[in-house]
């Protein structure tokens, strides 16, 4: 897991987070979020099929992966360098084809990457998920 004053940010931010949701983050507290790199994956299931309400955290590092439900936030605790996608962990196929451009690290708009279907079924596949347990 990340260090504790990373900890304490994160829980400070999600915190925060929840209590200024409904109206609207501070300026303040925007900038200090941002500079956690990050890339949030959302995972596309179509209507038809139930989501996978997985919520679970593996252990890897750079980045530490969180799976919450329909999404996969993929944190990195370096606050100070942009991370190259060329040296981010390949999680069971989640970044065969990422990019700079899916990594949010002081952005003005949130960047969310979509993940198909298709990729989906592959991450969450019965060998993967025993290896999430």
């Amino acid at each position: 897991m990340p260090n504790k004053a990373i900890e304490e940010d994160l829980r400070k931010y999600i915190y925060e987070g929840c209590l200024g949701y409904e109206k609207g983050l501070s300026g303040s507290f925007i900038k200090e979020i941002v500079k956690y790199p990050l890339i949030v994956n959302y995972l596309e299931t179509p209507e038809e099929e139930s989501s996978s309400n997985l919520i679970f955290i593996p252990k890897t590092n750079n980045p530490f992966r969180f799976f919450l439900c329909d999404f996969v936030i993929e944190f990195f605790e370096d606050s100070s360098n942009k991370p190259l996608f060329s040296e981010i962990q390949n999680y069971h196929g989640l970044n065969d084809d990422i990019s700079e451009k899916d990594i949010n690290y002081y952005e003005d708009t949130f960047i969310i990457r979509n993940i198909a279907n298709t990729k989906r079924k592959k991450l969450l596949t019965p060998t993967v998920r025993k290896n999430m347990l």
